[in-house]
């Protein structure tokens, strides 16, 4: 409490980080870097809430000098969930693992969500990434995000 708000943040950012690190391998966690770069929607779940947050202020972090600017959720409420999934356009949702009703819904995710598994360390990228448009209409990007959907996928196979 001593401390500045901006030293406090700081040291926050930095557990964060320490946690994520902890909580996820290193091909795991470029994936869910490249997801993140990629603007896909993602669900990250974990049965302890304080890694949530702490994998959506890394993954935040990571992101910088970029800024996340569609939906992020830390801890989705489980009665909301099920609507939060159906958002059409990019998010990051934090949905803790043993909420009720979060793990039948997990098992059922639409297939353009990716999932970041905390608790065993793996993310599942999502089934339609292969195959969906990331160029966001623009020829000149049509090659770049060809050639950086391949790495992302040569990266899922080790």
């Amino acid at each position: 409490l001593e401390r500045p708000f901006g030293a406090q943040q700081e040291h926050f950012e930095n557990q964060a980080g320490e946690q994520l690190i902890q909580n996820l391998p290193p091909i795991p966690m470029a994936l869910m870097f490249l997801t993140a770069l990629m603007e896909q929607k993602m669900v990250i779940t974990g049965s302890r809430r304080s890694v949530l947050l702490s994998a959506t202020t890394a993954l935040s972090e990571m992101l910088k000098p970029l800024k996340w600017c569609h939906l992020m959720v830390p801890r989705v409420p489980s009665n909301l969930a099920g609507d939060l999934l159906q958002y059409p356009a990019p998010f990051i949702l934090g949905m803790p693992a043993q909420d009720p009703g979060i793990l039948e819904l997990i098992r059922e995710l639409p297939d353009d969500v990716t999932l970041v598994d905390l608790d065993v360390g793996r993310v599942i990228l999502a089934s339609t990434f292969a195959t969906e448009d990331l160029s966001r209409g623009t020829p000149k990007n049509e090659t770049t995000a060809r050639a950086l959907r391949t790495q992302v996928l040569s990266l899922a196979q080790c």
